[in-house]
């Protein structure tokens, strides 16, 4: 009885391991896929910071609608981890002269 209960111990316990395992390898494939993903948002909102931000410079001054939507824009770059490039440029966005006339 020791023994068959011994073989049914290393089944179990084998099968444990093998959905464990299975497991992993999706957990980690998911987060791998997802990573992916935020480098590709973070790519896309530092391309929409870079373009928007050089027409504001250019224009020279910034309305406080534009100014509130590079602000969302940044933030959610920034806390993506987007590097100094799109803080540069926001931070030059953020220091120019607001229209007072315009949203």
């Amino acid at each position: 009885m020791e023994y068959v209960l011994s073989i049914i111990g290393e089944i179990v316990l084998t099968g444990t391991i093998a959905v464990l395992s299975y497991s992993y390898k999706r957990i980690a494939k998911k987060l791998a896929e997802q990573e992916k993903v935020k480098d590709g948002v973070v790519a896309i909102l530092q391309d929409r910071i870079l373009c928007i931000g050089t027409e504001l410079i250019a224009k020279g001054e910034v309305s406080l609608s534009e100014l509130r939507n590079f602000e969302n824009l940044y933030s959610v770059y920034h806390s993506l981890g987007g590097n100094s490039t799109g803080t540069e440029i926001f931070n030059r966005v953020k220091s120019m002269d607001i229209l007072t006339n315009a949203n």
